[in-house]
């Protein structure tokens, strides 16, 4: 039966912190590591699965987002989704798929949009550029008031 789905929890920023799967309810269930969203932040992925797909789809998700835990990306989940052995061949032959096709849609995201994302690069170490001036001023000006008092 096609009853299982795989979830999100976002942020206040609209920005995924966990990754589930599950059926029935729990979405809406205790969760023993992971503080629990408002219902508006609680999102369902994907739906009408059977447990198998929602197993891959929940690793697959995973392992595109990482792990805090092992530094690889942004997720508080610990584990990378459970997968028994006899899904392995068929995870690895999918996953594989989305990676090429994702690595293929982002190298001409890329080339599409190179100008857009120069000027955006440029605007975001110009921004930093200036908060680093302004953090460096501030130490300056407080050091020479110390130095003052002494």
């Amino acid at each position: 039966m096609k009853d299982y789905y795989t979830y999100c929890y976002m942020d206040e920023y609209n920005k995924p912190y966990y990754i589930g799967q599950g059926k029935g309810n729990r979405i809406d269930g205790k969760h023993t590591n992971v503080v629990k969203p408002p219902k508006h932040r609680r999102v369902f992925l994907k739906q009408n699965l059977t447990k198998e797909e929602s197993l891959i789809h929940e690793r697959y998700m995973i392992s595109v987002l990482g792990r805090k835990c092992n530094n690889t990306g942004i997720l508080v989940n610990l584990q990378e989704g459970v997968i028994t052995q006899d899904l392995n061949e068929y995870y690895k032959e999918h996953y594989h798929k989305q990676k090429e096709y994702y690595s293929i849609k982002n190298k001409e995201y890329r080339e599409k949009n190179k100008e857009e994302l120069k000027e955006y690069s440029r605007q975001y170490f110009q921004k930093n550029k200036e908060k680093k001036n302004r953090q460096q001023r501030e130490r300056r000006r407080l050091r020479k008031l110390q130095n003052q008092d002494t």
